[in-house]
């Protein structure tokens, strides 16, 4: 930051004012008495929901409240006999991953969404698995 340049003989005083929570200061030089006007403004909160499909194919974590910017990370668990498949977003995103963390910028749902089977793969093909099933049976996730 530039000094400015004072054309006359008068005392300048140095003033720090904090302008963030993280220790940010900003440093001016006055020649004259200054009034500050400070001005506040609420952090926005969005609620990020999680669920699972069906209800007892496992459990889903991580919703909660979050302040704008913020980073949320959600899990899905798969309960004995089942698999995660994908989670579906109240936006239209499809995530396949079971942990998912992104920067919250508005309300979402999230809706883990659980098939029976161990999900243990057979052979991965373009369009799905082939599994066994809880009771021995070849299922076709896709």
């Amino acid at each position: 930051m530039n000094r400015p340049t004072l054309m006359h003989e008068e005392p300048v005083f140095s003033t720090e004012l904090l302008l963030d929570g993280d220790g940010g200061a900003y440093n001016w030089w006055q020649r004259n008495d200054w009034e500050f006007q400070a001005v506040f403004e609420q952090v926005q909160n969005f609620t990020v929901s999680t669920s699972a499909n069906p209800v007892g194919g496992g459990t889903a974590s991580g919703g909660g409240t979050y302040a704008f910017g913020a980073t949320c990370t959600i899990s899905a668990t798969a309960a004995s006999g089942y698999h995660f498949v994908k989670w579906v977003c109240s936006d239209g995103r499809e995530i396949t991953d079971a942990s998912y963390t992104f920067t919250v910028g508005s309300s979402l749902t999230f809706t883990a969404q659980f098939a029976e089977g161990t999900g243990m793969p057979l052979c991965d093909g373009t369009s799905g698995q082939i599994m066994f099933g809880s009771n021995g049976e070849i299922l076709f996730d896709g």
